[in-house]
């Protein structure tokens, strides 16, 4: 089960270009990089996601539920065997998409809708019975997607 309070306290909030910097950076890196380095990327992307909507959040216990749910399923798969890599995965990106419609209930953002059913609709996509290296192209799409719906959400909750 997820814990409510997983804030490093080392961790300076950052501001909504920072992190779309970021998360965009990271995703790209992702599709340029080779396969053999994305699991360790794909780490890095949730994480950042995962600070990223826990600073836009500020506070709503929900968002905070799914942001620490982001950070145990990115451990899980950083730790994960080789046949066990996608299912943790999936659920970080899950619960990645989990708490952005939970912003936008908590930010009272519209206009997200259709960006979280595709979200949901690309991390769905992800195969669990495939190996992790044949999925590239669908990994890639969800992340992009997540990634699509994470900076309209920052645009559109006029705390950006």
């Amino acid at each position: 089960a997820a814990q409510t309070n997983t804030r490093d306290p080392e961790r300076v909030p950052q501001t909504c270009e920072e992190h779309v910097t970021q998360v965009r950076s990271a995703v790209h890196e992702l599709s340029q990089q080779q396969w053999s380095g994305a699991r360790a990327q794909a780490v890095d992307i949730l994480t950042l996601l995962a600070n990223a909507i826990e600073d836009m959040g500020q506070g709503s216990e929900q968002a905070q539920e799914a942001v620490s749910e982001i950070r145990e399923q990115a451990q899980r798969f950083k730790n994960s065997e080789a046949l066990e890599h996608i299912a943790p995965l999936k659920a970080g990106m899950k619960a990645a998409a989990t708490a952005l419609a939970q912003l936008q209930t908590d930010l009272n953002i519209a206009g997200l809708e259709d960006w979280l059913a595709s979200s949901n609709r690309a991390i769905e996509a992800i195969n669990l019975d495939a190996p992790f290296q044949l999925q590239r192209a669908p990994i890639q799409d969800a992340f992009r997607v997540l990634t699509d719906t994470f900076v309209l959400a920052m645009q559109l909750s006029k705390k950006c």
